[in-house]
């Protein structure tokens, strides 16, 4: 099985939309083709982000609520622990994305999905590659078939 790991943008996104490459990973994931990986780190973070002014005439117009979505996120995300000796792991110039890292590490997934340019910026770490959401769709499809 293919273990990857979503910043929580890419998530928002994909959860957001129904035609985008975002969401098309979300879909893989819940056909049972690939398995997200996160942490309740990256689920509070996402639960945060729900709580945006910015987005509260998306949840009127769309009759969706940030509880919705949240339900949404923890049927479609498979929660881990990080162990301690990678709480403290940094990699990225903005601290919050390391826990993307620490998630990848833990689970031993090999791919980032992101469109945030400072994870992109760092494109490998270790045996770890960043990518953009239509990158993984184009390379998933090139295994698959």
């Amino acid at each position: 099985m293919i273990w990857v790991v979503l910043d929580t943008n890419v998530l928002l996104k994909g959860l957001f939309s129904h035609i985008n490459p975002s969401r098309r990973i979300i879909n893989l994931a819940m056909e049972g083709k690939i398995v997200i990986a996160g942490s309740v780190v990256s689920m509070d973070e996402f639960d945060e982000k729900l709580q945006m002014e910015k987005f509260k005439p998306f949840f009127e117009k769309q009759k969706f609520s940030p509880k919705l979505l949240l339900n949404t996120y923890q049927n479609v995300v498979t929660l881990t622990d990080i162990d301690d000796s990678l709480k403290s792991l940094s990699v990225c110039c903005d601290k919050d994305d390391n826990e993307f890292f620490r998630i990848a590490l833990q689970k031993n997934s090999k791919i980032i999905i992101s469109e945030d340019k400072h994870l992109l910026n760092i494109g490998r770490y270790r045996d770890i590659r960043v990518i953009r959401p239509s990158k993984f769709i184009d390379l998933y499809y090139k295994v698959v078939r």
